[in-house]
């Protein structure tokens, strides 16, 4: 996947003039001119340069715009927008969120402990929602029933869970359906508060809190937030139609656009702006039609396989976008 960014105008420019002087002595000799003029000429006076300073560091921005759909929920768990879905990590946090090499790091987990397919959770103390109420395993359970239930953006991941269960007011249980050894690479799913679900924005833990004023909406940073950002309002531009996010981000009212470049529907934009590199957990994969009788031999399938050119694969159907691995594990993971 790549990020696109507009440029914006940065005003930070220091002009210095600088003077050269150039004297040419004459080919006369010293005793040509009178002592008298040499004793009593002045010494020549220099000014030194004036110490100009180039303002660094990195830009402050205040506000800035994203597309999102105004018909549609920002709730993450049942949501049908693309665009909506993509904002949930600037309101809602989860147990735990996943690093650029496929580790679990912990956000709002203390610990977690496994007894067979019985999974032990505590969550922190001390965090707050965007309302001022305290975040307890009582919403973390609530957020996790209602990604399972609803929707298809979390319960497919979430298929290996039997039942989850609070145990006191920071510590929940789940049970999985089989042993797992990697549960937490799964619980990167947005927590919200509980009851809160029917919103068209449930309240969360994140930087952000959707406010809306005389019809417009825009992200303000929350007063509970527990992070620091240099931008402190977002506005959202409601984009039903796709030419919309191009001419929108072409004009510039739209300043940052996530493109999968490997997709059929990908958008082509044009214009100014920077581009970003960022990895995803989207897999494509090869596989066999098993219902033959001669692809239903498993000996066949991995000699076809090791067959594979993947990395041409990779530089040319994907047009680089993507890695080629053998296994269905990220190369930038551990466990690869």
């Amino acid at each position: 996947m790549i990020k696109l960014v507009k440029n914006f105008k940065r005003i930070a420019a220091a002009f210095t003039a600088i003077a050269l002087a150039a004297a040419f002595a004459s080919c006369a000799a010293d005793d040509d001119i009178p002592a008298a003029l040499i004793e009593s000429a002045p010494p020549v006076e220099t000014t030194a340069a004036p110490d100009i300073k180039v303002p660094s560091g990195p830009a402050a921005i205040n506000t800035f715009g994203v597309a999102w759909s105004a018909s549609d929920s920002l709730c993450p768990m049942t949501t049908s927008s693309r665009l909506n879905l993509e904002l949930a990590w600037l309101l809602y946090e989860g147990l735990f969120e996943l690093t650029e090499d496929g580790q679990a790091e912990a956000v709002l987990c203390e610990s977690v402990t496994r007894d067979g397919n019985i999974w032990s959770f505590t969550v922190k103390e001390g965090v707050v929602f965007s309302d001022g109420e305290p975040l307890t395993a009582s919403d973390v359970v609530y957020s996790l029933e209602l990604a399972m239930a609803t929707g298809s953006n979390y319960a497919s991941r979430l298929a290996c869970i039997a039942s989850v269960r609070e145990t006191g007011e920071y510590t929940l249980e789940i049970t999985t359906k089989t042993e797992m050894g990697r549960l937490e690479l799964l619980l990167n799913v947005p927590v919200i508060k509980a009851d809160t679900g029917n919103l068209n924005a449930p309240v969360g833990s994140g930087l952000y809190v959707l406010a809306t004023v005389d019809g417009e909406s825009s992200l303000k940073t929350s007063p509970y937030r527990r992070g620091e950002t240099s931008i402190n309002s977002i506005e959202l531009v409601d984009t039903p139609e796709a030419e919309l996010l191009l001419s929108g981000f072409e004009l510039g009212s739209i300043c940052v656009v996530s493109s999968d470049p490997t997709a059929t529907d990908a958008l082509v934009y044009s214009g100014d702006y920077e581009a970003w590199d960022y990895a995803t957990t989207n897999m494509c994969y090869l596989g066999f039609n098993t219902r033959s009788g001669v692809m239903a031999d498993a000996e066949l399938r991995r000699l076809f396989a090791s067959a594979v050119d993947r990395e041409t694969i990779c530089r040319q159907d994907m047009e680089g976008y993507a890695e080629a691995v053998t296994v269905p594990f990220s190369p930038r993971s551990a466990i690869y």
